[in-house]
């Protein structure tokens, strides 16, 4: 069994990450840790990774990337295909962690091994069925599937992000214009675990 200590955001995470790696369990396995706060904006604020939550960037990188043990980022919020910017933020809901196939390449590329994302984005990237019905509108917009429970996505989103970046007809889904560019980049970065 892994275990995972959140780092904190505050003045300690580099200390705290040294307390976590030094315990491990009854089977000799080093806990992990990680930060609940991966967003575009680890991205887009960091030289050299100095400005990621938790200094969590830094600490995978150049500290514990060699040790084997897990490493974990959970993004904050549901991610927005349409925000590349932060702008006009990233964050907490009712803001997004912005666009994953900016944040999720950029996460694994400094060493972070596990992930843990919101159950709305997974869909987005691997079911078919996200949306199985479109309201034509104008504007057009999901009706039924995951449309019912929109999070925080309204009905429209979710039909524009499935026609963009999910599971359309231009990757063997029957409907929509999407072309699976989500499950690409989680492919691609992370794999089938």
């Amino acid at each position: 069994m892994m275990r995972y200590w959140p780092i904190d955001n505050g003045t300690a995470p580099d200390s705290m990450a040294a307390v976590a790696t030094a315990a491990g369990n009854g089977y000799g396995f080093v806990n992990g840790f990680g930060s609940q706060g991966l967003s575009l904006y680890d991205k887009l604020n960091t030289l050299g990774c100095n400005g990621a939550v938790a200094d969590w960037c830094h600490l995978f990188g150049s500290v514990y990337r060699s040790n084997g043990m897990p490493l974990e980022l959970q993004q904050i919020s549901i991610s927005d295909e349409t925000n590349t910017t932060c702008t006009p933020t990233c964050g907490t809901p009712p803001n997004s962690a912005g666009d994953l196939r900016l944040w999720l390449p950029f996460a694994v590329s400094n060493g972070a091994t596990v992930f843990e994302m919101y159950y709305l984005d997974l869909a987005l990237a691997f079911d078919a069925n996200y949306c199985t019905h479109m309201q034509p509108g104008p504007p057009a917009y999901c009706d039924v599937g995951y449309a019912r429970n929109p999070a925080f996505m309204t009905s429209v989103q979710q039909w524009t992000w499935f026609n963009d970046v999910g599971q359309g007809t231009g990757c063997g889904g029957s409907l929509g214009n999407g072309a699976c560019q989500y499950a690409t980049t989680i492919n691609v970065q992370h794999g089938w675990h």
